[in-house]
Formats: structure tokens, C-alpha cells, sequence
């Protein structure tokens, strides 16, 4: 009797001490850290699935987790679990999903026990996450507001003029002007008779479309505030203020963090994202409070989408609890106040900004009297979806990256024009770094931030009231003397502006003269490098900025080689990702185009994942594809694409079986499989089968290659990604458990490879086309007959490198595959004669050139003919910057194992070269840090590698006569294969030295 009662207190002393402090449960060595949900440390107002992950620290080589016991709770609320895992016997650490349904705006805490392989057990402290709104009811206690459209202005312009008129003059013509300000639609309607007009309506552009939206509401506010949530979203761009400070988050360094270009770009019409902030630090209990925000175009009526929407609009909702037990909810509706105007006269995505700061703001504060302003009109526009913006795409100003001025050099008049050349600026003065200075009337500032980037430029000025300070942005300086047959547009040291093309890529700040005053644009962003800024009166000029917004917030890799110039390159592929994963991946930062162009997005995911926290932005990027998605299954070749609406071809639309891939494997997590497999489907059983094995359309091929890119080397290219499609989607099939459709998949590679054989390998096993990319995309894929075919294959690519100088010819899409394939087919030596090439084209000769990030095309600017044509060259476009997936994955060696995805399994393959003296990669991947790098001394290579706690890898290096001498205490020989000697290693530290 006495063994059966003790089975039961046994049981309740374990679950009592789940709720020990963790100093009481844990022991010495093991820790499980850094626990994030959906990879965000502590989130607000998260949308479900919610997958937990942590990072298990130790300090005994070889420590590995055998299982762990994840246990929910609501925060503050009853000690009974929501979800209890139980025990979970899994090494798993990544991607793991939530198994209970939570509940809408609650916050979590939730913590995760270990044990490892050496018998130890730890639990984590707490963590917390709050979630969103689960169900799109609740926001039915408010709605979709917009201000009342002004009322329509009928300016009347009248022309005088003494006319004599001969009868022989059957027809003069007058000209005239008139200037009509703030006007954003005008139809001329002449009032004269027996004269006929001519109108041509000429749009300033940074004011053609309307300005903003206010909107406003006053509310009461009990004493002993618990907590206050506001849920905010809009159609158009918006910032949202409380009491007149601007509405942002404590982060983890307890510093305020603000979103910018709120809400993001999505699908116009099919989906909306809100923003959850913690409103209680800017309440006043007891007292009057106020709610406003500004909303622009944005998003939702500005070319950048067509001009889709037809108002602009807010919705938002404010929800409080008090220590009492009651709750206030403060929603848009009709009551609130609205008006069109205030200090933010125009703003466009791609225009820019227009802000006079001589209009007051006093309308952000309950002291404001709003008795003039109308009600706010309920706006039916959108019936799209409202999802979370927290786990996605949010922008953000890195406060870590803010460039200062490397130089300012005062600009008036030019000198040497003549009928072919504009000559070049006259320097009058020139400043450093962030010295103040003051800019005349008719002088010209350029400002170098010494680094090309999305964001804004900051300004601090001083100046007398009414004065136009106007900044305008470009990539690039014109060259000396300023050749018009190179392609510049000004004179030399003057910015060069044609590549915008239609955008207006500037923002205008109206002083108020009151002392010093701080502007930089808040409803817009530019790509830029230098910025010109010119003033209507005299300026004292300080502080001047450069503001990077972006969604990268984590860099998770780093590279340093013995070669400058690669690592230049290294940096600039990871500049371009900050310039390009601005609320979705786009093309670029500069023109009126930063859409969100697939195969951009495609044959860079791999590479973003190395270099920063991408998998959120991809799968928020998925969701756009999904909603573009064609009703055959054709993925578009933009999304969102309310600009171009365009489908179904090679390379573009595979993105969406692409990307999921990556995606998964680099993370671990199932999640986007899951979200986007029935689409994913549709693609290949609908629209891709339709195609009779031919693949996608054939409208861009191997954009902006060197060699042939007629129609049907596009068709081969679309046929070897159909092959590669079923590939990785029996891999994502075998992933979720679907083995009947991870056959099929299968099968319909091997169908795809019997047709590739069939129309373009010669009865001989030799490829019919034998440019670069051909070569690649039958090599990556494996379409070849036998392996005599493939050899063939091999010498022909070699062969035609070698013909071209050791310099790539490839475009978008064979450079994605060319180092890779190089070093696969054991050719790393040409690999790295590619790579470290200097001469045009290639990699490292826009970096001799200049280029602090990618260029769009490989000729962007040449010495031989400046610049390249302007209808379409981009210096920030990083689809060429996917050489950091091999940087990463080949010359450091870092590679996850699919079977056990998210670095879980490592394969480390590194490919020293002598042509490098060194190089070092740390990558911080889902279970912890991993290095690894190798160095050649006395001519041989010596390889060092740490991998983390709760990892294994397969280390492969290249097997020689010399064997390898190797320390650490983990480390298995497994023998030689495919020659390399493969290693066996759990977590520690290790040298590999060739002797």
C-alpha cells in the first residue's frame, strides 16, 4: 500500500517543481537561451501559427539535447498550463509548433526544459508573447474612416491680350501660362468664344497627388490603467501619435522602436496589415487623452500601385484594461474627427515628401481645438483581410547603420560647357564628416554618405521662415567634364539623376524660423548615395544623416577574407539586402519600380538567409504571391503587383516553389511548406503540366546575360526548372509527409529529364547549346543521359569560361548557379578565377568601380563608356549579390543537411584556394553559432570550425596524400569517399591541419 501512495506524491513533486525558480531546477553547464516565437524575442500582437524556438548553450564538447518539455501559460493569470508538451523526446530546437488554441490579445508566458546527453536537465526563465487578433470580428466595433473629400476649387485664371488680325492670318497662336497651386486633378474649360485652346496640363510631380489624411479622437481615461493596446492600421502610409508623441514599442535595450512606412505593401485590396503597440507608457490616467494619426497615399493610391485606391483611410482600435476589471474600447468610427491637409503637403513613394513646417501640428494634443474639423466618412473600399504585421515585413530605422557625411562639397555654376559636354560644377567649399556650415542662396550642397542605401537623409536647419529647402537624391555622381556620349546628365561632381526615371526621388521641408528645426522624410524613401541640397534663402546646416530603413533587423552572418576587394563585395551583397527587403524584397530602392520582382527574389533567397533573419519577410512575401496567384496556378512575375499585373514565366514564377524551399531548409521550419503547399501544388499540377514540359513563358530568359538569349535557350532554361521544381517539391512533399506526392514529383523529374534529353542532348551525349548557362542549368540539375553526357557537359563549360577570359557571361539566372555548379563538378579552381576576376564582366569590377552594393546590371558603369543605358540600371539591384549563398555555402563550406533542416545536421565542405591567404565565416544559424574557416601556412591549408551546442556536422575535406592531424574531442574519422576525407564531429571547437 504504502508503494502505490508514494507513486502519486512522486508525480506531484515533479509538476510542482515545473514552477521552481530556474536557478532551483537546473544544473551547471546547460542552459536553454534566447527563446523566440516565430524567431521574434517577446512579440506583440502575433498572429498564429506560433512556433517556438530556443538555443541550447553548454560547456561540454559534444553536448547534445535528447528531449524537451515546452510549457504555456497565460501571464499572470492561473497557474494551469494552456499547452504542456510533456516530455518530447527530440533534439529539436527550431520550428516547433504550438499544440493548443490561443486566444486573441493574450499575453503568454511559456518556457522550455532540457535534457541533454550527459544526463543534465535546465529549464529557461520565462518568456513572453502577446497575441494579435485571431479572429477578424473583433475588429467590429469600429471601421474603415476617411477624411471628407475638399470641396472642389474652381480657380479662375483670365488672359488679356490686344489682338490684331489680318485676314490672311487664318490661325496665330498665344501662349500662356497659368500656375494653379495644390491642386491635384484639373480639367481646363475656357469661358471665350471664337477662340480654340490647347491645353497642356504640366504636373509638378512632387505635388501631383494629394497631400494627407488627419484624423483624430478625444477620450476620457480612468485613474489605475492595467494595460492599453492599440491595434492600428490604414490604406495608404501612417503614423499614428498619443498625447503628440509618436506611437512606438520598447525594445529589448528598453530604447523606444518605431515602424516606419507603415503598414507595408501588400496586395491592394486583398490584404491589410495592423501594428500592435503598448499605448499605457503615453496615457494620462484621469484626464483627457488624444489619438491622431496622419495617413498618405502610400500603399493604396500612389502610382507605386497604380493609384488602386480611391481615399485614404484609417482603422484602428484602442482596447484598455483597467486594475478594476472593466475595459474601454476606442475604435474608428464616424465620431472621430477628420480633415485632408496639414503640414505634410504631399508625400508619394516614389516622388517624395513635401513638409511645411509653418502649418501647426497642435492637432496631435487634447489643448486642440477641433470644432471646425468634419466627422470622418466611413470608407467600403477595402474587403480584403487584416492580418499581423509582427511576424513579417515591418521597417525599421537601424540605428546601428546611420551613416555621417564623408564629405560635403559646395557647388555654384558650372565651367568647360560646350556642344558635347556639360562641363563640371564649380567647388567653392568643401566640409568633412559632420561639420556644420551655412549654404548660400544658389548654392548647391552634395552630400557623400560614402554609401549607397534606402532611407532618408536627416537634416538639422536653421533659417528664416518660409524658407524651401529642397533635397534631392541620386546614386551617382556625373563624371569629370561631364561627356553627354557617356551617358551623364550634368556636369562633373553634379548628381546624376537619370536612372530614376519618372521618380521624383526628393523631399521639400518649408521652415518654420523658429530656431534650429529637424526634418526627415517620414511617408517615403529613396535609394541614394549622395544627396543635393539647395535653399530659397541663406541655411545654417547640421546634423546632416543618413536614416537606413529596412526589415533586416538581425544580421546573422559575417565574411573576412585576406582579399579587400571580396570583401567589399561580401558587404555589398548584405547592403543591398538592407536596401531591398524594405517591407517586401524588392528590385530596387531609387526608380518609380521597387516592386517585388520574383526572380530577384528567387535567386537571392538562399543568400539572404546567411546573411540576415530573412524567413519572416519571405514567408509575409509568400502570402503576396499567394494573393497574385492566377486562378490556373500561375505565380506572377511581381508581387504584390498592383503596378504590373504579369504571370507565368521561367524563372519568375518558379519563385514561389523556390523560395518556400530555401526557406525551409535554412530555417526548419515546416511552416511555409505548410501555408503555401496547396499553391505550390496548383503550380505544378495545373499551370506548369499545362505547359506540355516546356515550363514558363519566355518573356526574360537569363535577363541581362552576355551570351545568346534567344527563345529557345529560354526554353531550355524553363524546361531544367520544371525538373528542378519537382525536385525540391518531392523534398517539401517528404517533408510534410505526403510520400504519394513525393513520388509524383519525382516522376515528373524524371519525365522532365527524358524530354530535356530528348531535345537538346546530341546523339553524341554533347549539349546542343553550350553557353554558360546552358551548361549550368543541365549540370545543376542532372540532365544528362549518362555520365559520359555529363563530362561533356563539364569540359564544355570550362571550355567556354576559358574562351571568355575566366569571366562569367551569365544574367539573373545562371549566375545564381555558376560558382555552385563550378565547385560541385570539382572545379573550384575555376570558381575561384570567376570570382576573384577584376575585368568586365564580373563581381569584383563593380567594385573597382565604386559600387558599395550590387549593380543591376554588369556594365552598369564601365571606363570605357560610362554610364549604362538609364531606361533600366539599378547601382542597388542585389539579384547578382546571390555569390554570397556560395561565399557561405562553398568557400566557408557552411551547409545544412536536409535531413535534419535549419543546421540541426551540418555538412561543412570548405574550399580553400591559395589564390586566398585566409578566410573566416561565423553564421549565427536557428541552433547557434557556427564558424568556420582555413588558412594556408607553409603552403598547406589549416581548417578551423566551431559548431554549437546540440548540433552535429559532417565535415568533407579535400582527401590528399598528406593525411590531416586534428584536434578537438568530438572528432570521428569515417574514411575517404568521393575523395574526401569525411569527419564526423558534435559540438566544440576544431583544427583540421594538412601534414
Amino acid at each position: 500500500m504504502l508503494k502505490k501512495r508514494l507513486l502519486p506524491l512522486a508525480l506531484c513533486l515533479i509538476l510542482a517543481a515545473s514552477t521552481l525558480p530556474a536557478a532551483a531546477r537546473s544544473q551547471p553547464g546547460l542552459a536553454a537561451e534566447q527563446l523566440t516565437v516565430n524567431r521574434l524575442a517577446e512579440p506583440l500582437g502575433l498572429d498564429g501559427p506560433f512556433v517556438f524556438g530556443w538555443k541550447m548553450k553548454s560547456d561540454t564538447a559534444g553536448a547534445a539535447q535528447t528531449a524537451y518539455r515546452i510549457v504555456v501559460a497565460e501571464a499572470g493569470g492561473s497557474a494551469d498550463p494552456v499547452w504542456d508538451s510533456g516530455r518530447v523526446e527530440s533534439g529539436v530546437a527550431a520550428g516547433i509548433p504550438c499544440g493548443a488554441a490561443l486566444e486573441s490579445m493574450t499575453a503568454y508566458e511559456w518556457s522550455v526544459r532540457v535534457w541533454d546527453n550527459f544526463g543534465r536537465t535546465s529549464v529557461s526563465g520565462p518568456a513572453r508573447f502577446e497575441t494579435g487578433l485571431l479572429e477578424e470580428s473583433l475588429w467590429d466595433s469600429g471601421e474603415w474612416i476617411s477624411a471628407a473629400p475638399a470641396p472642389a476649387v474652381f480657380p479662375k485664371v483670365s488672359i488679356g491680350a490686344d489682338v490684331n488680325t489680318q485676314a490672311a492670318d487664318f490661325e496665330k497662336l498665344y501662349a500662356f501660362e497659368a500656375v494653379i497651386a495644390n491642386a491635384s486633378k484639373i480639367l481646363p474649360k475656357p469661358a471665350a468664344g471664337g477662340l480654340r485652346f490647347l491645353f497642356k496640363l504640366i504636373y509638378n510631380s512632387a505635388l501631383r497627388n494629394a497631400g494627407s489624411s488627419i484624423f483624430r479622437k478625444e477620450f476620457e481615461v480612468k485613474d489605475e490603467i492595467l494595460s492599453a493596446r492599440l491595434y492600428i492600421t490604414s490604406l495608404g502610409v501612417f503614423d499614428a501619435y498619443l498625447n503628440g508623441q509618436r506611437i512606438g514599442n520598447i525594445g529589448q535595450d528598453r530604447q523606444t522602436v518605431y515602424d516606419e512606412l507603415k503598414p507595408g505593401y501588400t496586395q491592394p485590396g486583398s490584404r491589410a496589415l495592423y501594428y500592435t503597440y503598448d499605448a499605457a507608457p503615453l496615457l494620462a490616467p484621469g484626464k483627457t487623452n488624444t489619438l491622431s494619426a496622419v495617413v498618405s497615399n502610400g500603399w493604396w493610391r500612389d502610382d507605386i500601385v497604380s493609384n488602386i485606391g480611391k481615399q485614404s483611410a484609417l482603422r484602428a482600435m484602442l482596447l484598455l484594461r483597467y486594475a478594476d476589471g472593466t475595459t474601454q474600447t476606442v475604435a474608428t468610427t464616424t465620431g472621430w474627427k477628420a480633415k485632408t491637409g496639414g503640414p505634410v503637403v504631399a508625400a508619394t513613394i516614389y516622388d517624395g515628401e513635401v513638409y511645411d513646417a509653418r502649418i501647426p501640428a497642435g492637432w496631435k494634443t487634447s489643448a486642440y481645438n477641433d470644432a471646425r474639423w468634419a466627422n470622418a466618412v466611413p470608407n467600403t473600399e477595402f474587403a480584403g483581410s487584416i492580418d499581423s504585421a509582427a511576424a513579417g515585413s515591418g521597417v525599421r530605422i537601424r540605428g546601428d547603420l546611420t551613416l555621417a557625411p564623408q564629405t560635403v562639397r559646395v557647388l555654384f555654376g558650372a565651367a568647360g560647357m560646350t556642344a558635347a559636354q556639360y562641363g563640371n560644377a564649380v567647388r567653392v567649399a568643401s566640409y568633412e564628416g559632420g561639420e556644420s556650415f551655412t549654404l548660400k542662396k544658389g548654392r548647391t550642397a552634395v552630400v557623400d554618405f560614402g554609401q549607397n542605401f534606402a532611407g532618408v537623409a536627416q537634416i538639422t536647419v536653421r533659417g528664416p521662415r518660409g524658407t524651401v529647402v529642397r533635397i534631392r537624391h541620386a546614386e551617382m555622381l556625373n563624371e569629370k567634364d561631364g561627356v553627354i556620349a557617356r551617358g551623364n546628365d550634368g556636369p562633373g561632381g553634379s548628381i546624376y539623376t537619370r536612372n530614376l526615371r519618372g521618380a521624383g526621388a526628393r523631399a521639400i521641408y518649408v521652415l518654420a524660423g523658429e530656431g534650429e528645426e529637424t526634418y526627415r522624410p517620414v511617408f517615403t524613401y529613396f535609394g541614394f548615395r549622395y544627396a543635393e541640397i539647395t535653399a530659397s534663402e541663406d541655411i545654417r546646416l547640421s546634423g546632416i544623416r543618413g536614416l537606413v530603413m529596412t526589415s533586416v533587423q538581425e544580421d546573422t552572418g559575417s565574411i573576412t577574407t585576406s582579399d579587400p576587394a571580396l570583401n567589399r563585395l561580401a558587404r555589398n551583397t548584405l547592403w543591398g539586402q538592407y536596401s531591398n527587403y524594405v517591407s517586401i524584397p524588392t528590385d530596387c530602392p531609387q526608380r518609380d519600380e521597387r516592386l517585388g520582382w520574383s526572380a530577384d527574389t528567387q535567386v537571392f533567397s538562399a543568400a539572404a538567409c546567411y546573411n540576415a533573419q530573412s524567413y519572416n519577410l519571405l514567408r509575409k512575401w509568400m502570402r503576396d504571391m499567394r494573393d497574385c496567384q492566377r486562378s490556373d496556378g500561375a505565380f506572377p512575375v511581381i508581387a504584390p503587383y498592383g503596378k504590373y499585373m504579369w504571370h507565368a514565366q521561367l524563372g519568375w514564377s518558379d519563385a514561389g516553389i523556390v523560395v518556400p524551399y530555401n526557406a525551409y531548409r535554412m530555417y526548419g521550419d515546416a511552416t511555409i511548406l505548410e501555408e503555401n503547399y496547396e499553391a505550390m501544388r496548383k503550380f505544378m499540377d495545373v499551370y506548369m503540366a499545362s505547359t506540355g514540359k516546356e515550363g514558363g513563358g519566355l518573356a526574360y530568359g537569363d535577363w541581362l546575360a552576355f551570351e545568346a538569349n534567344d527563345d529557345d535557350l529560354k526554353r531550355l532554361i524553363g524546361i531544367a526548372y520544371f525538373a528542378w521544381d519537382a525536385q525540391m517539391m518531392a523534398e517539401m512533399a517528404r517533408a510534410l509527409g505526403k510520400t504519394g506526392d513525393e513520388a509524383k514529383y519525382r516522376a515528373v523529374y524524371l519525365e522532365e529529364k527524358d524530354y530535356f534529353i530528348s531535345r537538346y542532348i546530341n546523339p553524341d551525349g554533347t549539349l546542343k547549346r553550350t553557353e554558360q548557362t546552358a551548361c549550368l542549368m543541365a549540370l545543376k540539375t542532372d540532365l544528362f543521359p549518362d555520365e559520359a553526357s555529363r563530362q561533356a557537359a563539364v569540359r564544355a563549360l570550362a571550355d567556354n569560361i576559358g574562351r571568355n577570359g575566366n569571366k562569367l557571361q551569365t544574367g539573373f539566372l545562371g549566375t545564381a548557379f555558376l560558382l555552385d555548379v563550378l565547385t560541385q563538378i570539382g572545379r573550384n579552381d575555376i570558381a575561384y578565377k570567376v570570382l576573384l576576376q577584376h575585368g568586365c564582366p564580373s563581381w569584383l569590377y563593380c567594385v573597382d568601380m565604386g559600387a558599395t552594393t550590387m549593380w543591376e546590371r554588369w556594365n552598369s558603369y564601365t571606363k570605357e563608356a560610362g554610364f549604362g543605358d538609364p531606361g533600366m540600371n539599378s547601382f542597388n539591384h542585389y539579384a547578382y549579390g546571390c555569390v554570397a549563398e556560395w561565399l557561405y555555402g562553398r568557400m566557408a563550406g557552411i551547409r545544412c543537411d536536409l535531413s535534419a533542416p535549419g543546421f540541426k545536421k551540418i555538412i561543412l565542405e570548405p574550399a580553400a584556394d591559395p589564390s586566398l591567404a585566409f578566410a573566416d565565416c561565423r553564421f549565427e544559424s536557428p541552433y547557434g553559432t557556427i564558424q568556420s574557416g582555413w588558412r594556408y601556412e607553409n603552403g598547406l591549408p589549416v581548417y578551423r570550425i566551431t559548431i554549437p551546442a546540440n548540433t552535429t556536422a559532417t565535415v568533407r575535406l579535400p582527401a590528399r596524400a598528406a593525411a590531416y592531424s586534428v584536434s578537438g574531442d568530438t572528432a570521428s574519422f569515417l574514411g575517404c569517399a568521393d575523395g574526401f576525407a569525411v569527419y564526423e564531429i558534435a559540438a566544440g571547437s576544431f583544427e583540421f591541419r594538412a601534414v
